[in-house]
């Protein structure tokens, strides 16, 4: 494989690193035929650098999330989604060791309205993680061919090796990646020349790579113009 080159010019100290955003969480015993649960959160980051979570009714726009799991063989399985406090949840049980690929895509959700309607954009989610049980090598690649947008993500000795595709092909050199950090902060990078990228795993904790494909066009959704469509990809991954 041809070496992979990132570009890690600057960390973003400032309260523009993380905007209000989606992104999937698991809480699992990692044991065969335990149930998994499936969050996904909705919030951000202020002004002091710290995280916070949306809760009840800042919640009700994402009732439309659609969770799908892909095991090792390719076979998807669709899953049902319930509100809670702080989060939606999905549940599902691994029967065998292997990959599981998690996905949780959201075409409906509101106009993002600015104060020039004209800068109208409609959102279009997709929320990815991974579930490893056991020791498997069967894991075929399907995530590329799943959603418009998606991301591929390996940690390999302290290191998160990054794929980017757009409705199914490798990104261009020089597509930007953004990855919202543990300590809060985030840094750009751009892909090589054949739609990688990667990242030093420094930090423990939660870490988020995010990749977006904004196209003009005109619309209406539930009675709001916009003139953009934004399709953004959110991969998150925990460091132990």
């Amino acid at each position: 494989m041809k070496k992979l080159f990132y570009l890690f010019f600057f960390i973003l100290f400032s309260n523009l690193a993380y905007a209000d955003g989606y992104w999937l969480e698991l809480e699992s015993s990692w044991q065969k035929n335990d149930t998994v649960m499936i969050k996904i959160r909705y919030g951000g980051v202020n002004e002091k650098n710290e995280r916070y979570i949306k809760t009840g009714n800042d919640l009700n726009k994402m009732k439309d999330f659609i969770v799908t799991v892909v095991d090792s063989r390719g076979i998807k399985t669709n899953l049902s989604i319930e509100k809670k406090n702080d989060f939606w949840v999905g549940y599902f049980i691994p029967k065998k060791d292997g990959i599981y690929n998690i996905y949780a895509n959201d075409n409906n959700l509101p106009v993002v309205e600015r104060e020039n309607y004209k800068q109208n954009i409609k959102p279009t989610q997709y929320l990815q993680t991974k579930f490893i049980i056991g020791c498997n090598n069967e894991n075929i690649n399907v995530e590329n061919k799943f959603s418009y947008l998606n991301l591929s993500i390996d940690t390999v000795n302290n290191k998160a090796l990054i794929s980017a595709y757009i409705d199914g092909e490798k990104v261009k050199k020089g597509t930007k990646l953004r990855v919202f950090l543990p300590n809060n902060n985030d840094v750009e990078l751009l892909t090589d020349e054949i739609g990688n990228a990667q990242i030093e795993l420094i930090l423990k904790g939660q870490y988020i790579v995010r990749l977006d494909k904004n196209i003009p066009v005109y619309g209406q959704l539930n009675g709001k113009e916009y003139f953009s469509e934004r399709h953004r990809s959110d991969y998150s991954f925990v460091v132990k």
